[in-house]
Protein backbone atom coordinates (compact mmCIF):
# COMPACT_ATOMS: atom_id res chain seq x y z
CA UNK A 1 0.00 0.00 0.00
CA UNK A 2 1.70 3.37 -0.89
CA UNK A 3 0.51 6.48 0.84
CA UNK A 4 0.94 9.94 -0.20
CA UNK A 5 3.72 11.67 0.70
CA UNK A 6 2.36 14.63 2.88
CA UNK A 7 0.60 11.71 4.62
CA UNK A 8 3.57 9.63 4.99
CA UNK A 9 5.56 12.49 6.34
CA UNK A 10 2.72 13.92 8.52
CA UNK A 11 2.81 10.39 10.26
CA UNK A 12 6.27 10.21 10.75
CA UNK A 13 6.14 13.45 12.39
CA UNK A 14 3.80 12.12 14.69
CA UNK A 15 5.27 9.27 15.68
CA UNK A 16 8.65 11.16 16.60
CA UNK A 17 6.52 13.68 18.24
CA UNK A 18 4.47 10.54 20.54
CA UNK A 19 7.96 8.85 21.36
CA UNK A 20 9.58 12.06 22.63
CA UNK A 21 6.58 12.41 24.32
CA UNK A 22 6.78 9.09 26.28
CA UNK A 23 10.53 9.70 26.38
CA UNK A 24 9.76 13.05 28.36
CA UNK A 25 7.44 11.57 30.54
CA UNK A 26 9.64 8.42 31.38
CA UNK A 27 12.52 10.64 32.34
CA UNK A 28 10.38 13.18 35.50
CA UNK A 29 11.46 12.33 38.50
CA UNK A 30 8.81 12.60 41.20
CA UNK A 31 9.15 14.54 43.93
CA UNK A 32 6.95 15.79 46.99
CA UNK A 33 7.45 20.04 47.94
CA UNK A 34 6.16 20.77 50.85
CA UNK A 35 5.83 24.58 51.95
CA UNK A 36 4.83 25.63 55.09
CA UNK A 37 3.09 22.17 55.77
CA UNK A 38 0.91 22.33 53.16
CA UNK A 39 1.97 19.36 50.65
CA UNK A 40 2.41 18.90 46.73
CA UNK A 41 3.37 16.27 44.65
CA UNK A 42 5.65 17.00 41.59
CA UNK A 43 7.25 15.43 38.44
CA UNK A 44 9.93 17.73 37.57
CA UNK A 45 12.95 17.78 35.12
CA UNK A 46 14.87 19.90 37.35
CA UNK A 47 18.00 18.73 38.72
CA UNK A 48 18.70 20.31 41.58
CA UNK A 49 16.48 21.68 44.84
CA UNK A 50 17.23 25.49 44.26
CA UNK A 51 16.52 24.24 40.32
CA UNK A 52 12.87 22.83 41.32
CA UNK A 53 11.72 25.65 43.98
CA UNK A 54 13.20 28.25 40.98
CA UNK A 55 10.46 26.22 38.35
CA UNK A 56 7.69 26.44 41.60
CA UNK A 57 7.64 30.28 41.35
CA UNK A 58 9.04 30.20 45.44
CA UNK A 59 11.13 33.46 46.92
CA UNK A 60 13.76 31.94 49.19
CA UNK A 61 15.02 34.46 51.46
CA UNK A 62 17.67 34.02 53.92
CA UNK A 63 15.56 33.37 56.67
CA UNK A 64 13.40 30.66 55.68
CA UNK A 65 14.86 27.34 56.15
CA UNK A 66 14.66 24.43 53.22
CA UNK A 67 16.03 21.21 53.50
CA UNK A 68 17.75 19.36 51.81
CA UNK A 69 20.27 22.24 51.40
CA UNK A 70 19.34 23.80 47.61
CA UNK A 71 22.66 22.24 45.96
CA UNK A 72 21.18 18.71 46.51
CA UNK A 73 20.49 17.22 43.59
CA UNK A 74 17.03 15.54 42.75
CA UNK A 75 15.99 11.64 42.92
CA UNK A 76 12.64 10.37 42.77
CA UNK A 77 10.93 10.28 46.32
CA UNK A 78 12.83 13.41 47.14
CA UNK A 79 10.96 15.20 50.19
CA UNK A 80 11.66 18.96 50.26
CA UNK A 81 10.78 21.14 52.82
CA UNK A 82 10.29 24.75 52.98
CA UNK A 83 9.32 26.90 55.97
CA UNK A 84 9.00 30.46 55.17
CA UNK A 85 10.15 32.79 58.25
CA UNK A 86 7.19 35.22 59.26
CA UNK A 87 7.75 38.84 59.25
CA UNK A 88 7.55 40.74 62.59
CA UNK A 89 7.88 44.64 63.66
CA UNK A 90 8.81 45.34 66.92
CA UNK A 91 8.40 49.03 68.46
CA UNK A 92 10.22 49.14 71.30
CA UNK A 93 12.28 51.93 73.30
CA UNK A 94 11.38 53.98 70.71
CA UNK A 95 12.97 52.36 67.65
CA UNK A 96 11.45 49.92 65.10
CA UNK A 97 13.24 46.73 64.48
CA UNK A 98 11.83 44.59 61.49
CA UNK A 99 12.93 40.79 60.93
CA UNK A 100 11.92 37.56 59.67
CA UNK A 101 11.47 35.04 62.09
CA UNK A 102 10.35 31.12 62.96
CA UNK A 103 9.53 32.06 66.54
CA UNK A 104 6.02 31.03 67.71
CA UNK A 105 5.78 32.97 70.43
CA UNK A 106 6.71 36.36 71.76
CA UNK A 107 9.52 35.69 74.06
CA UNK A 108 11.13 33.78 71.48
CA UNK A 109 10.70 36.60 69.30
CA UNK A 110 11.92 39.53 71.98
CA UNK A 111 14.65 36.97 72.58
CA UNK A 112 15.39 37.09 68.80
CA UNK A 113 15.61 40.91 68.34
CA UNK A 114 17.36 40.95 72.03
CA UNK A 115 15.22 42.74 73.56
CA UNK A 116 14.91 42.14 77.16
CA UNK A 117 11.85 42.52 79.39
CA UNK A 118 11.08 43.86 82.92
CA UNK A 119 8.58 42.02 85.55
CA UNK A 120 5.81 44.96 84.60
CA UNK A 121 6.35 45.40 81.21
CA UNK A 122 3.75 44.50 78.90
CA UNK A 123 3.53 43.21 75.17
CA UNK A 124 1.16 44.10 72.79
CA UNK A 125 0.55 41.83 69.40
CA UNK A 126 -1.72 42.74 66.97
CA UNK A 127 -1.66 40.02 64.03
CA UNK A 128 -0.52 36.09 64.22
CA UNK A 129 3.13 35.04 65.05
CA UNK A 130 2.33 31.94 63.64
CA UNK A 131 0.55 32.20 60.04
CA UNK A 132 -2.58 31.05 59.34
CA UNK A 133 -2.90 31.15 55.75
CA UNK A 134 0.64 29.23 54.55
CA UNK A 135 -0.49 30.09 50.60
CA UNK A 136 0.01 33.71 51.54
CA UNK A 137 3.62 34.64 50.11
CA UNK A 138 4.27 37.83 51.62
CA UNK A 139 1.91 37.88 54.80
CA UNK A 140 1.49 41.14 56.31
CA UNK A 141 3.47 41.23 59.13
CA UNK A 142 2.48 40.85 62.86
CA UNK A 143 3.57 43.87 65.13
CA UNK A 144 4.94 43.17 68.40
CA UNK A 145 4.37 46.56 70.89
CA UNK A 146 6.95 46.86 73.84
CA UNK A 147 5.18 49.01 76.35
CA UNK A 148 7.39 50.11 79.37
CA UNK A 149 6.85 50.11 83.31
CA UNK A 150 7.17 53.77 84.90
CA UNK A 151 6.79 53.66 88.76
CA UNK A 152 4.77 56.38 89.75
CA UNK A 153 3.50 56.64 93.97
CA UNK A 154 -0.04 56.65 94.98
CA UNK A 155 -1.22 58.64 98.35
CA UNK A 156 -4.79 57.36 99.08
CA UNK A 157 -5.90 57.37 102.73
CA UNK A 158 -2.90 58.36 104.43
CA UNK A 159 -0.98 56.00 102.66
CA UNK A 160 1.99 56.08 100.23
CA UNK A 161 2.18 53.06 97.55
CA UNK A 162 4.48 52.41 95.24
CA UNK A 163 3.30 50.80 91.78
CA UNK A 164 4.15 50.39 88.15
CA UNK A 165 2.32 50.94 85.22
CA UNK A 166 2.11 50.97 81.49
CA UNK A 167 -0.46 53.39 80.93
CA UNK A 168 -0.25 56.77 79.01
CA UNK A 169 -2.63 58.81 81.54
CA UNK A 170 -3.36 58.93 84.87
CA UNK A 171 -6.84 57.27 84.69
CA UNK A 172 -5.58 54.37 82.79
CA UNK A 173 -2.75 53.67 85.67
CA UNK A 174 -5.25 53.82 88.34
CA UNK A 175 -7.68 51.63 86.41
CA UNK A 176 -4.81 48.80 85.85
CA UNK A 177 -3.80 49.59 89.11
CA UNK A 178 -7.42 48.69 90.38
CA UNK A 179 -8.53 51.54 91.71
CA UNK A 180 -12.58 51.92 91.39
CA UNK A 181 -13.12 56.05 90.99
CA UNK A 182 -16.44 57.72 91.89
CA UNK A 183 -17.33 61.21 90.42
CA UNK A 184 -16.84 62.70 93.58
CA UNK A 185 -13.45 61.39 94.37
CA UNK A 186 -10.78 64.02 94.04
CA UNK A 187 -7.54 63.14 91.91
CA UNK A 188 -4.31 65.06 91.47
CA UNK A 189 -3.01 65.58 88.82
CA UNK A 190 -5.85 64.79 86.78
CA UNK A 191 -7.04 61.96 85.20
CA UNK A 192 -6.14 63.00 81.92
CA UNK A 193 -2.80 63.85 82.45
CA UNK A 194 -0.04 62.29 80.88
CA UNK A 195 1.85 59.41 83.05
CA UNK A 196 5.22 60.24 83.78
CA UNK A 197 8.43 58.02 85.50
CA UNK A 198 8.14 59.05 89.57
CA UNK A 199 4.82 60.53 89.42
CA UNK A 200 2.83 61.11 92.51
CA UNK A 201 -0.91 60.87 92.51
CA UNK A 202 -3.00 61.73 95.04
CA UNK A 203 -6.42 60.26 95.66
CA UNK A 204 -9.36 61.78 97.78
CA UNK A 205 -11.92 59.55 98.44
CA UNK A 206 -15.65 60.58 99.03
CA UNK A 207 -17.58 59.45 101.31
CA UNK A 208 -21.45 57.84 100.87
CA UNK A 209 -24.49 59.79 101.76
CA UNK A 210 -27.99 59.01 102.15
CA UNK A 211 -30.50 61.71 102.41
CA UNK A 212 -34.56 61.09 102.87
CA UNK A 213 -36.33 63.92 102.01
CA UNK A 214 -39.75 64.62 100.63
CA UNK A 215 -40.52 60.93 100.19
CA UNK A 216 -37.26 59.59 98.08
CA UNK A 217 -34.10 59.07 99.00
CA UNK A 218 -30.80 60.36 97.37
CA UNK A 219 -27.66 58.71 97.46
CA UNK A 220 -24.32 60.96 96.82
CA UNK A 221 -21.16 60.79 97.21
CA UNK A 222 -19.40 64.00 98.89
CA UNK A 223 -15.78 65.83 100.24
CA UNK A 224 -18.13 67.56 102.87
CA UNK A 225 -17.20 67.93 106.51
CA UNK A 226 -20.83 68.87 107.95
CA UNK A 227 -24.63 67.71 106.55
CA UNK A 228 -25.60 71.63 105.68
CA UNK A 229 -22.96 71.57 103.67
CA UNK A 230 -24.21 68.41 101.82
CA UNK A 231 -27.95 69.69 101.85
CA UNK A 232 -26.60 72.93 100.28
CA UNK A 233 -24.54 71.31 97.49
CA UNK A 234 -27.80 69.47 96.69
CA UNK A 235 -30.15 72.41 96.65
CA UNK A 236 -32.48 71.12 99.65
CA UNK A 237 -33.29 74.21 101.73
CA UNK A 238 -34.91 74.29 105.04
CA UNK A 239 -37.63 76.86 105.96
CA UNK A 240 -39.64 77.39 108.73
CA UNK A 241 -39.56 74.92 110.83
CA UNK A 242 -38.01 72.41 109.21
CA UNK A 243 -35.05 70.25 110.80
CA UNK A 244 -32.46 67.80 110.18
CA UNK A 245 -31.64 64.39 111.38
CA UNK A 246 -28.14 64.71 112.36
CA UNK A 247 -28.25 68.35 112.97
CA UNK A 248 -26.82 70.94 110.25
CA UNK A 249 -23.60 71.54 111.77
CA UNK A 250 -23.30 67.62 112.91
CA UNK A 251 -20.04 66.45 111.30
CA UNK A 252 -20.50 63.26 108.65
CA UNK A 253 -19.06 60.07 108.80
CA UNK A 254 -18.98 57.25 106.29
CA UNK A 255 -22.60 56.16 104.99
CA UNK A 256 -24.39 59.26 107.24
CA UNK A 257 -28.20 58.87 107.33
CA UNK A 258 -29.79 62.23 107.24
CA UNK A 259 -33.23 62.75 107.25
CA UNK A 260 -35.29 66.09 106.82
CA UNK A 261 -37.71 66.53 108.37
CA UNK A 262 -40.72 69.34 106.97
CA UNK A 263 -42.34 71.08 109.74
CA UNK A 264 -45.50 72.90 109.21
CA UNK A 265 -48.68 74.00 111.45
CA UNK A 266 -52.22 74.88 110.89
CA UNK A 267 -54.88 76.37 113.37
CA UNK A 268 -58.24 75.17 114.15
CA UNK A 269 -60.95 76.89 116.01
CA UNK A 270 -63.08 74.80 118.59
CA UNK A 271 -66.24 75.74 119.24
CA UNK A 272 -67.95 73.60 122.69
CA UNK A 273 -72.07 75.20 123.84
CA UNK A 274 -72.22 76.27 127.57
CA UNK A 275 -75.40 75.29 129.30
CA UNK A 276 -76.99 77.69 131.17
CA UNK A 277 -77.75 77.89 135.08
CA UNK A 278 -81.49 77.73 136.62
CA UNK A 279 -81.29 79.18 139.99
CA UNK A 280 -84.59 79.30 141.98
CA UNK A 281 -85.28 82.14 144.34
CA UNK A 282 -88.23 82.58 147.15
CA UNK A 283 -90.18 85.42 145.93
CA UNK A 284 -92.88 86.51 148.60
CA UNK A 285 -94.97 88.63 146.32
CA UNK A 286 -96.39 85.04 144.91
CA UNK A 287 -99.17 83.13 145.99
CA UNK A 288 -98.14 79.07 147.35
CA UNK A 289 -97.48 76.89 144.10
CA UNK A 290 -97.02 79.38 142.10
CA UNK A 291 -93.88 80.56 140.20
CA UNK A 292 -92.65 82.92 138.01
CA UNK A 293 -89.56 83.79 135.44
CA UNK A 294 -87.66 86.33 135.66
CA UNK A 295 -84.82 86.22 133.28
CA UNK A 296 -84.06 84.00 130.60
CA UNK A 297 -81.21 82.23 130.12
CA UNK A 298 -79.07 82.07 127.06
CA UNK A 299 -76.84 79.22 126.42
CA UNK A 300 -73.23 80.20 125.79
CA UNK A 301 -70.39 79.32 123.44
CA UNK A 302 -66.91 78.11 124.29
CA UNK A 303 -64.18 78.88 121.67
CA UNK A 304 -60.49 77.60 121.60
CA UNK A 305 -58.08 78.31 118.98
CA UNK A 306 -55.40 75.22 118.71
CA UNK A 307 -52.19 75.18 116.77
CA UNK A 308 -51.53 71.35 115.35
CA UNK A 309 -47.78 70.28 114.19
CA UNK A 310 -47.34 68.62 111.37
CA UNK A 311 -43.80 66.59 110.48
CA UNK A 312 -43.48 65.34 107.10
CA UNK A 313 -47.58 65.54 106.46
CA UNK A 314 -48.24 63.38 109.75
CA UNK A 315 -49.81 65.08 112.81
CA UNK A 316 -47.37 65.25 116.03
CA UNK A 317 -48.77 67.34 118.36
CA UNK A 318 -51.31 69.94 119.36
CA UNK A 319 -51.96 72.39 122.00
CA UNK A 320 -53.97 75.05 122.82
CA UNK A 321 -53.07 78.30 122.47
CA UNK A 322 -55.93 80.09 123.89
CA UNK A 323 -59.81 80.08 124.60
Amino acid sequence: MHLPRGLKAFVALTFIVATLAATYQTTLTPVTLVVDGQVQRLHTHQDTVAALLMDADLTIRPEDLVTPAPDTPLKPGLIVEVWRARPVRISADGHIIALRTHATSVKAVLEEAKISLGPHDRVEVEGELRPTNPSLADPQPARVTVHRAVPFTLHEDGQATTLYTTASTVGEALRQAGLTLYLADYVQPGLGERISAGMHIYVERSIPVTVQVDGRTVRTRTHRQRVGEVLADLGIVLTGQDYTTPTLDAPLGKDTAIRVVRVSERFLIEQEPIPFETVWQADPDLEIDHQRLLQEGMRGILERRIRVRYEDGHEVARAVEDE
